[in-house]
């Protein structure tokens, strides 16, 4: 375990799907306030992933809604609709180089073919535009905006990182390994593509410059790991090794994994400090002060019929998060979207 200038921070949420308002706890952890503002949603889809837009809300993918949606911290929701492909469902969203969402999306292909999967794109005023992929069933993930201007994604069924430029030009790298199963893929401080490979239980990156892909084997077999997230004070990626339930670090210049005292994560996100925060499905909110021993302190808001399942940073360094709720956590209800702001300067 580390501490210093590479301190990785870890916070765990679940909140309840009342009506928008507070759990009661005054506490604050980090600078948070412990007490999350929450906003149902009435979309009956649970929100996929969660990311700042341009325009300072943050938006969310709500795949069986058909639909694209963002809200600010007022609790104003908007929901954009697919003008016109009815059958695709949004995977990931990441803010663009261009001002714009860009996010993966997934058509049916099953028990009939509704075409290509594809790139979207949309702006802040919600025009709404698509880029086919070229393997036909890719099924795109992970996005993510590269260094060099353009959106990277991973191909979990076509095996392949994928770049997008601007202009919607698409092009597929493969991987090295056969069934490697791209799932999620982040920006490391090496200015690299860091990716997951799910079904293959690998990390990769992939340079930019070079468009060269390198892989590493995780230690435990079988461990499944899925969401990524960089620790940008350090040479840190985080993985969540979804067999396990565990968050594992990969050191990327040693290329060494190194454990951590993190459980059960569920999603990953940067923070205001640049570290690693990832969202939890015990219902707890907890904080840990670098890489100690030590367990967090935990306060539980969790309801009877809600899980966690996005996080993502606020424009003026809310802790934002989405809960999907239905029964036995099926996607048969409604989700969501509530945040964790920072504690005010007295």
């Amino acid at each position: 375990m580390r501490s210093g200038s590479n301190q990785i921070c870890v916070i765990i949420i679940l909140s309840s799907l009342a009506a928008a308002g507070c759990v009661n706890s005054s506490a604050v952890s980090d600078g948070y306030v412990t007490s999350p503002r929450v906003f149902a949603l009435t979309q009956i889809s649970a929100v996929n992933n969660l990311t700042l837009g341009s325009d300072g809300r943050m938006w969310f993918t709500l795949p069986l809604a058909k639909a694209i949606g963002a809200v600010d911290s007022g609790g104003n929701i908007e929901m954009y609709q697919n003008p016109e492909n009815i059958d695709a469902e949004g995977e990931r969203i990441a803010s663009g180089p261009d001002g714009a969402l860009w996010f993966t999306q997934v058509n049916p292909h099953l028990p009939v073919d509704s075409g290509p999967d594809m790139i979207g794109r949309i702006t802040t005023k919600g025009v709404w535009s698509e880029y086919p992929i070229a393997s036909w069933d890719a099924l795109p993930m992970g996005i993510v905006a590269g260094p060099d201007g353009a959106m990277w994604f991973a191909e979990r069924d076509a095996n392949a990182i994928g770049r997008i430029t601007k202009s919607g030009k698409i092009v597929e790298y493969p991987l090295p390994h056969v069934g490697g199963g791209p799932t999620d893929i982040v920006v490391g401080r090496d200015r690299k593509l860091w990716f997951t490979e799910t079904d293959g239980d690998r990390i990769g990156c992939i340079d930019p410059a070079t468009d060269q892909i390198t892989e590493y084997v995780l230690p435990v077999p079988k461990s499944k790991p899925g969401p990524i997230a960089a620790d940008l004070t350090g040479e840190d990626v985080g993985v969540v090794e979804l067999a396990s339930h565990r968050l594992v670090l990969f050191d990327t210049v040693k290329h060494i994994f190194k454990d951590t005292t993190a459980r059960a994560p569920v999603a990953l996100t940067t923070g205001t400090n640049r570290a690693i925060w990832f969202i939890d499905s015990n219902g707890d909110v907890g904080f840990q002060p670098g890489w100690s021993d030590r367990h967090p302190t935990l306060i539980n808001v969790a309801t009877q019929d809600s899980l966690p399942s996005a996080i993502a940073l606020g424009p003026s360094g809310e802790l934002w998060f989405a809960v999907r709720k239905g029964p036995t956590f099926a996607y048969a209800g409604t989700g969501a979207v509530g945040y964790l702001e920072k504690e005010r300067s007295k």
